[in-house]
């Protein structure tokens, strides 16, 4: 499952941060790069002993892919990440499974939640401008 992480709120100056629109958008680690979508941010309150007071707090989807970063490369580590599929021979049982799944009947629920899934994953990098 696609884990959402803490990121910051504001911009700061570093060299290997990508931000647009005021949200940080990706982090190159070198061979690979971090791409976060879904941005939500809202408000929570530390615990006592970090002072107990409130602050604005982001979270994102995080996907880590392999350079170059293409939308392609990320929907497969999108899916991958989802549904625990480690190798390439897990991907190709899985949507072979899908497949037949959706040939027999389009509304099966797993078939339904694949394809929202991935459908809001092609939006959430259409929005991001990937």
């Amino acid at each position: 499952m696609i884990q959402r992480q803490t990121i910051p709120t504001a911009q700061t100056p570093r060299a290997d941060q990508v931000w647009s629109g005021g949200k940080l958008v990706m982090i190159d680690e070198g061979d690979h790069a971090t791409v976060y979508l879904d941005h939500q941010t809202r408000e929570v309150t530390l615990p006592a002993m970090m002072g107990g007071h409130k602050e604005m707090q982001t979270t994102a989807l995080a996907i880590r892919v392999a350079k170059p970063v293409t939308r392609a490369r990320l929907i497969d580590a999108a899916e991958r990440d989802q549904y625990g599929l480690a190798t390439d021979g897990e991907v190709a049982s899985y949507n072979a499974a899908l497949a037949r799944k959706a040939r027999l009947n389009p509304q099966d629920a797993e078939v339904v939640e694949h394809d929202a899934f991935i459908g809001n994953i092609k939006a959430q990098l259409t929005a991001a401008g990937i």
